[in-house]
């Protein structure tokens, strides 16, 4: 950012992030940025895609998961045979779980004064359900990008996401949608996040159960990572 400032002095900017980098983005502007430096450029809006604001479901399990022994194995031995892919196991995924300190900081952190901001989801995202892009303060958006199992990653090229784009960057509203639309969202989104959720209880069981020596106290943990009506609990927990 200082960069650009530099090379374009006194021209508002726009940021445009994608899923994790929405988060990143975020941090970086209400944690690291100072709205008052003068060696920064002005923002004129931000502008997110697919960015779990309130946590993904994957990253939670994979947190839980990650907090017993066995799946501690399997999460260190898909990272050896997978090494270019996100470590699942790694900080930045367990950043991403629900309710982690991370994100507790950064959603009790409020936006520069003057940056409009714009929250975009793909109705039929399976690595961030819609519902968990939602973002206080900003226009919440659902577009549709079909691309079989990986609406994530074609939603910043979609035509509909593009649109939304050109509407936020111009400070303008968003594109009204039907009612029928509007409950459509809201419904896959919600079957994607409880369905997700349920196996991520059920992974954390399994490999919960077959630990020899379980810690005692990782069910008292659990509420800090995994929404309570999620977390399927043993009597005398």
């Amino acid at each position: 950012m200082a960069r650009i400032e530099t090379a374009n002095p006194g021209v508002p900017i726009d940021i445009v992030a994608h899923s994790q980098g929405g988060l990143v983005a975020r941090s970086a502007l209400t944690d690291e940025g100072d709205a008052t430096d003068p060696r920064l450029p002005e923002i004129n809006s931000l502008v997110t895609l697919g960015s779990p604001h309130l946590g993904a479901p994957a990253a939670t399990a994979l947190t839980v998961v990650g907090q017993t022994t066995v799946g501690e194995a399997v999460i260190t031995g898909a990272h050896a045979l997978l090494p270019r892919m996100i470590d699942p196991g790694g900080m930045s995924v367990q950043q991403m779980a629900e309710h982690s300190d991370f994100l507790r900081r950064l959603n009790h952190r409020p936006l520069p004064a003057g940056v409009k901001a714009t929250s975009i989801a793909a109705r039929e995202d399976l690595a961030v359900p819609a519902g968990q892009t939602r973002l206080t303060g900003a226009d919440n958006v659902t577009v549709s990008a079909p691309g079989v199992l990986n609406d994530h990653g074609r939603l910043p090229g979609s035509p509909e996401t593009q649109r939304e784009i050109a509407l936020a960057v111009d400070k303008r509203a968003p594109t009204c949608q039907r009612l029928g639309d509007a409950v459509a969202d809201a419904a896959v989104s919600g079957l994607i996040y409880a369905n997700e959720s349920a196996l991520g209880g059920a992974a954390w069981l399994a490999t919960r159960g077959s630990d020899k020596k379980p810690d005692t106290t990782l069910d008292r943990k659990l509420d800090d990572v995994l929404p309570a009506s999620t977390v399927p609990r043993r009597s005398g927990s």
